[in-house]
């Protein structure tokens, strides 16, 4: 009686199961997920429970029309409805077909929208009109986008990487120490290398690794590893690897056991390569350091930094007050670094020129000091 009413009823050694869903099930391919049927009925593995027949019996039948009206078997049944003039695997593999392709267009939208330099969250929008269009996706969130993205950035660097090895290019490694804004050391690794594409030597991004431990040796494991996980054996890298460049700290090109000694170690005929704008810019602060004028301005140039950088009050004023009474438009001044790049002085000291009679007319009201500063010749000179 219960088989004559649900035809997909089917019994096994004892045990029930889904005729219907267990056929199309191993029809389709075993990524074919997006129809989520029960794995008991699929597997003929239904079994009621309860200690007396009357119990079991009622357990049976409940199990029966739960999964009779369920919308996974309600699909299935759909699926066999539309097989009439087309066999269950094909029809499984177009379903599977729509969703890849939906899939694909996700995937061209993320790139483009990174390739245009825009914001992830208009991934919403455009998928909006893509379901308006007629393709569905659930990968619609900037969440989803952020990973797509970083999964396509990483086989391309991944297809860039086995181009180099197939090859044999000559690569030179470039690292940096850098910590990030929540405090963390982390590893900058980046590769420089000749392919027969380009004319001129390729700078690429290999990774940012952060570094539980700053000393030599693990920066030296972390690079070594990083360089393997992208495809460069310790083979490729003692036949190409020509030099390697970082900065001088003595962490990286220490003598007795900086990280440039260590990679010598293992790759003996390496050039070392100290960076020529971290020793420009300690060479002009060393020259500078001697004129005591130049501290002086470099000192001033930190106080106004320091001013309007932490108070938004003083900058409102500084705009809105003497700059438009005056029209001058305020170019941001920035702060004079240390061992840095030249360019960060060059700008403040060009933002503080151009806003000179500004920052005069403000200091005159609310702090006289540094008016007296501006007017001195010393610093009009080096102005």
């Amino acid at each position: 009686m219960f088989t004559e009413q649900h035809k997909w009823l089917e019994i096994k050694e004892g045990k029930l199961g889904c005729k219907d869903c267990s056929t199309v099930w191993h029809l389709g391919s075993k990524a074919e997920k997006h129809v989520h049927v029960s794995k008991e009925w699929i597997a003929y593995l239904v079994t009621p429970n309860g200690s007396n027949k009357t119990t079991r019996q009622a357990s049976l039948r409940k199990k029966i029309r739960e999964h009779d009206v369920s919308k996974a078997h309600g699909k299935i049944q759909d699926l066999l409805k539309e097989s009439v003039n087309d066999s269950i695997s094909n029809l499984v593999h177009k379903k599977k077909n729509k969703n890849i392709d939906a899939t694909i267009k996700v995937f061209n939208t993320v790139y483009s929208l990174v390739k245009h330099n825009r914001p992830l969250s208009d991934i919403e929008g455009a998928i909006e009109l893509q379901e308006k269009n007629g393709e569905v996706s659930c990968l619609n969130t900037r969440y989803s986008a952020t990973r797509i993205a970083e999964h396509i950035a990483k086989e391309i660097k991944m297809k860039i990487f086995k181009n180099m090895i197939e090859e044999n290019a000559k690569i030179c490694i470039i690292i940096d120490e850098a910590s990030t804004v929540s405090k963390k050391s982390t590893l900058v690794i980046y590769l420089q290398c000749t392919v027969q594409s380009a004319p001129t030597p390729v700078m690429l991004f290999v990774a940012l690794k952060e570094l539980v431990s700053a000393t030599a040796e693990f920066i030296v494991n972390t690079l070594l590893n990083t360089l393997n996980d992208c495809g460069f054996t310790n083979e490729y890298l003692k036949a190409n690897l020509i030099a390697f460049c970082s900065d001088g700290a003595n962490t990286m090109l220490g003598r007795k056991s900086g990280v440039a000694t260590k990679l010598l170690e293992y790759f003996p005929k390496i050039i070392i390569w100290n960076c020529l704008n971290y020793q420009l810019q300690l060479s002009l602060d060393d020259s500078i350091s001697e004129i005591k004028q130049v501290n002086h301005f470099k000192l001033f140039l930190d106080k106004i930094y320091s001013i309007y950088h932490q108070s938004n009050k003083n900058q409102n004023k500084l705009l809105e007050n003497v700059a438009k009474d005056l029209e001058i438009e305020i170019v941001k001044i920035g702060r004079v670094m240390g061992p840095r790049w030249t360019a960060c002085s060059l700008q403040a000291a060009t933002a503080v020129w151009h806003a000179y009679p500004v920052l005069y007319m403000h200091f005159s009201h609310s702090c006289s000091g540094l008016a007296k500063r501006l007017t001195l010749i010393s610093y009009k000179t080096l102005l």
